[in-house]
């Protein structure tokens, strides 16, 4: 295998463990998130902090309909699409970090030779 496979194999793991991951995440947030902040008593609704991070975390949120009148199967029809989503996010943030970390590391390469 070429140096330059390598590199494509590497990246194509890197960004489908963000993948991956970020398919987890909503799942992660409903069955341990939300029941764990009602049991620390976090009023996560006013707290701007926690939104903006939920944001980040979990895009596709919005995506989700939380309403009361939201049948199981319905929800779980949502979620197969929120999920992978969602990964889809992770995925492109991934991409993203493996670019900016070969950027910076040619960046100090050629820096240390000069």
């Amino acid at each position: 295998m070429s140096n330059t496979e390598n590199q494509n194999q590497g990246r194509r793991r890197f960004v489908f463990w963000f993948f991956s991951i970020g398919t987890l995440v909503p799942v992660f947030w409903l069955f341990a998130g939300f029941p764990f902040a009602e049991r620390m008593n976090w009023d996560w609704t006013n707290s701007s902090a926690f939104l903006i991070l939920l944001l980040v975390v979990w895009p596709t949120i919005s995506m989700l309909p939380l309403d009361l009148d939201l049948n199981w199967y319905q929800f779980i029809l949502a979620m197969l699409v929120v999920a992978p989503l969602n990964g889809v996010w992770y995925g492109a943030i991934g991409f993203f970090i493996w670019h900016v970390r070969g950027r910076l590391g040619r960046a100090a390469e050629s820096r240390l030779r000069s």
